[in-house]
């Protein structure tokens, strides 16, 4: 019983004494896109797309692969073009890593967008935080209005993330913080 708790302590000051860089975006978080970036698809990264409804606008930032097909990550902007997004706490501290949520477009569902033009973006800075399935206009639209519904409630303060049970973690970032 001893060695556990002493193995404890060891690796929580082992943690504790690190510093995080909270800009740069752990493995896990990661989009797909390395893995597709010398492929050419109908949309490609950084490709600014809008639902037939112009009011609806996102950035293709990600590309996955799956037994239902390919799939476009997309995040979403809103009418000031800021980009869904969200604050995750790092580990124990009171840092949080700053996020997209993207909503993947499946290959089937592509006629319903159209592309406006291309933005050249960092995808080092680019990660996931949360993400949806659209097959479709009415999925993309859904999850447009749910994401607008999420991001009208106050985000919880990264420092009081760790104190709640279910903090708000999305907001809206700007994408002059991805842009090359």
């Amino acid at each position: 019983m001893k060695i556990i708790l002493l193995t404890i302590f060891i690796l929580t000051l082992l943690s504790c004494g690190e510093d995080p860089n909270i800009d740069s975006i752990p493995e896990i978080f990661k989009t797909n896109y390395s893995k597709y970036k010398d492929q050419k698809f109908e949309l490609q990264f950084g490709d600014l797309v809008q639902i037939r409804n112009p009011e609806f606008k996102g950035i293709i930032c990600d590309v996955s692969e799956d037994e239902g097909g390919r799939w476009f990550g997309i995040i979403f902007m809103d009418k000031q073009d800021r980009l869904f997004g969200r604050n995750i706490p790092s580990g124990f501290s009171n840092d949080c890593i700053k996020l997209f949520d993207f909503t993947y477009l499946n290959q089937r569902g592509i006629k319903s967008i159209t592309k406006i033009s291309t933005i050249k973006l960092e995808n080092s800075k680019i990660g996931i935080g949360a993400s949806s399935t659209a097959r479709d206009e009415q999925d993309l639209i859904r999850e447009y209005r749910k994401g607008i519904e999420r991001r009208s409630h106050l985000e919880t303060p990264c420092d009081e993330k760790l104190k709640t049970l279910e903090p708000i973690n999305e907001n809206y970032r700007d994408i002059n913080e991805i842009k090359l």
